[in-house]
């Protein structure tokens, strides 16, 4: 059985009246197909192109009587050619098309400007011509055009190829037609082509102390607020006159708060983001508008003051809350755009405190926004778009707070804990010797505490890849490593971790006697652990393998160079790697607590690597001292 489908409803496109405008380019191009000009004339038959005036499609023009009007018309001048031949005409006929009427049709319809008759009788024209012909100027169509038409009339202006208006040689030549209503003058009349029936529209005459025929109301603005998380609203609206959006956002908290736009995926790096410093003055530079070329807050860039066009921006806060408001324009050169009839992707982000730094909540939101009521002689021309505010999603991005804890976790412990004890074993080993454990003990220490250091670390890279991962939007790229230091950082980490322990694996082995058959990995212990009565400074040792004497007491020789050099480089990147990660880990703790607004708990990082590294220290001053 056969369901039919529900059309789709067609809305014609809006235009704003041309109203307080005396000056008006008049140029040919396409009719816009079913958003057009068939559906904004209710019906009426479109040949494929229509007249443009200042670059609206058949706008609706208003004048005042005594005041001169001027069209500059670019329609075409060569009549052997009616596809280019398009003389501007005012009349009070609704079609047009002079020239397909005969003399007598002629007769009976009023021509205010752009026809000269040249003889005519009481009931016939006999002959006459068109005085606005000109060279023609004729935008055209792109691949993009037909799917740009769904977003509305200025998006799929964007599209249209309309180079000859910037051809000096074509308007420099452009025809010009003078008209000064007065009261004879109907209250409506219209322009027209002389060639082709239904090019133009309507001019509605009014009288000089009349109100405009078009009324705008945006007292609907914050009818519909959307509330995209349990402390952050938005209103929106759009006015379609003047293709600007108003917003505001409001944050139940004191922070900094910014709204970005993007080509509609919720992707951040790539839009372009309006954000407010709360402790900066307004001004020109606050609220502004920014780039977003990395997620660090080093690659929120704010843009050149000739792109600051932004209306009414403020940033306020009372005692509990933080708003920003701002008008934007709907197209900007060189930004995204903001869509008036089709869904729009936003994202939306406020800070932890005033300071612009990591966001501590984010999300993205799809939606159309309202429209402002525009009525032209009180007719409603906008009404579908009224009570849009059709959200099609929030969302906030999954951050994975289990997972980046249990990644801090493992490398808290990695670094903090076993990897200290590792170096201090290898700086007390006397003091280990004092307390029972056998000679070789302090190397099985530091071996086994370093192995699991390696391992833990393995564990919270993985991690920290996984939760990017899942915190990606769909469509992005997981970016590990490009964009934030911390996550650069990490990989340094991890490479260098993997390499240590690899290098602890591969260690040259000390050189031991001839007589001697045990395995390597006894010899190194045996001839690494001092004896009791070996002398060992603190100066000796450092992160990693410790060090031993050139000269062993069990009578073997010097180490090999190819020994020395690689015990400098392990306890060099030993080193390096212990004073990376402290810092990483301190970075870490610091960007959890942003991410999850909750406290930073990098003081108990600090209190745990001082009291082993001050135990350690204790010990080894005891046993230069008493050992």
């Amino acid at each position: 059985m056969e369901v039919d489908e529900e059309e789709e409803e067609i809305f014609p496109f809006f235009r704003p009246v041309l109203a307080d405008e005396n000056e008006f380019r008049a140029v040919i191009g396409p009719a816009g197909g079913d958003r057009g000009f068939a559906s904004i004339s209710d019906g009426l038959t479109a040949w494929g192109i229509a007249w443009y005036l200042n670059d609206l499609l058949i706008p609706v023009v208003e004048m005042r009587r005594g005041q001169t009007y001027k069209f500059l018309v670019s329609g075409g001048n060569d009549p052997s050619s009616s596809s280019e031949f398009h003389p501007f005409y005012l009349t009070d006929s609704n079609s047009g098309g002079y020239n397909q009427l005969n003399g007598t049709q002629q007769a009976a319809v009023r021509v205010f400007g752009g026809v000269e008759i040249l003889n005519q009788t009481q009931n016939e024209v006999l002959d006459f011509e068109f005085t606005a012909v000109a060279p023609l100027c004729d935008y055209i169509e792109s691949p993009e055009s037909s799917e740009a038409a769904e977003c509305g009339f200025p998006f799929y202006f964007t599209t249209l190829d309309t180079s000859c208006a910037a051809d000096q040689l074509i308007t420099d030549q452009a025809a010009e037609l003078e008209f000064t209503p007065d009261e004879t003058t109907p209250d409506t009349i219209y322009y027209q082509c002389g060639t082709h029936t239904n090019l133009g529209w309507k001019i509605h005459v009014i009288d000089a102390d009349a109100p405009s025929i078009q009324q705008v109301e945006c007292s609907n603005f914050g009818s519909t607020p959307i509330r995209l998380t349990n402390e952050l609203t938005l209103n929106a609206i759009i006015d379609p006159v003047l293709n600007t959006m108003k917003v505001e956002l409001v944050y139940d908290g004191l922070a900094w708060v910014g709204m970005a736009f993007t080509d509609g995926s919720p992707i951040m790096v790539g839009a372009e983001a309006v954000i407010g410093l709360p402790d900066e003055p307004n001004s020109l530079q606050n609220p502004a508008k920014y780039d977003l070329n990395r997620r660090e807050v080093s690659g929120v860039v704010r843009m050149s003051d000739e792109m600051q066009t932004l209306k009414n921006a403020t940033i306020i806060q009372t005692e509990s809350q933080t708003i920003l408001s701002f008008t934007k324009l709907l197209i900007e050169p060189d930004e995204h755009p903001i869509f008036t009839d089709k869904a729009n992707t936003f994202l939306f982000a406020h800070g932890s405190d005033n300071d612009l730094g990591f966001h501590s909540r984010f999300g993205s939101i799809e939606f159309r926004p309202n429209q402002c009521e525009v009525t032209v002689l009180g007719e409603v021309q906008n009404e579908y778009a009224l009570d849009w505010q059709g959200v099609v999603g929030v969302e906030e991005p999954d951050l994975n707070r289990n997972l980046w804890m249990a990644h801090g976790i493992c490398a808290s412990i990695a670094w903090a804990i076993l990897v200290p004890l590792a170096v201090g074993a290898s700086l007390i080993r006397k003091v280990l010797v004092k307390i029972g454990l056998a000679e070789s003990a302090w190397f099985q220490i530091h071996r086994v505490l370093n192995s699991l250091a390696a391992i833990l670390t393995l564990i919270a890279f993985s991690l920290a890849v996984h939760a990017i991962n899942d915190q990606t939007p769909s469509g992005e790229s997981a970016d590990h490593f490009s964009t934030i230091t911390h996550h650069r950082t990490g990989l340094v980490i991890f490479v260098f971790t993997m390499a240590q322990a690899l290098n602890g694996i591969f260690r040259p082995h000390l050189p031991h006697s001839d007589d001697e058959e045990e395995p390597s990995d006894q010899v190194d212990e045996k001839i690494e652990a001092p004896q009791a009565s070996t002398t060992v400074k603190a100066d000796e040792t450092f992160p990693g393998e410790p060090k031993s004497d050139d000269d062993n007491d069990d009578g073997n020789s010097k180490k090999s160079s190819v020994r020395q050099f690689w015990e400098i480089f392990h306890r060099l990147l030993g080193a390096t790697l212990l004073g990376l990660t402290w810092w990483q880990v301190q970075d870490g703790l610091g960007l959890f607590a942003l991410r999850f607004d909750e406290e930073n708990m990098d003081f108990v990082f600090w209190i745990v690597v001082t009291v082993i590294a001050g135990t350690i220290g204790v010990l080894a001053v005891f046993q230069r001292v008493a050992l």
